[in-house]
């Protein structure tokens, strides 16, 4: 069984996609539901924007975040 760090642990909990002009809002697990390839490509165009709420969180640290959470969830802990 893998353990995942909780989507509590995380500054965020709402990812907003830029996309062709089409704005769509996400929640964490829908975002984390796409497909890896997408959300490397809207990483990579820079199409993300992460709320806590209505208060914009840095983008950098975010996906920071979402680093560790991923290493978390294949290791079984966080990296030290």
């Amino acid at each position: 069984m893998t353990t995942q760090l909780p989507n509590d642990a995380l500054t965020f909990d709402r990812v907003v996609v830029l996309d062709g002009g089409q704005r769509q809002e996400l929640t964490v697990p829908a975002f984390l539901a796409l497909p890896l390839a997408l959300r490397v490509q809207y990483v990579l165009e820079g199409s993300l924007q992460f709320y806590r709420g209505s208060m914009p969180i840095d983008r950098v640290k975010a996906l920071g975040q979402l680093r560790l959470r991923h290493t978390f969830r294949t290791n079984g802990h966080t990296p030290s």
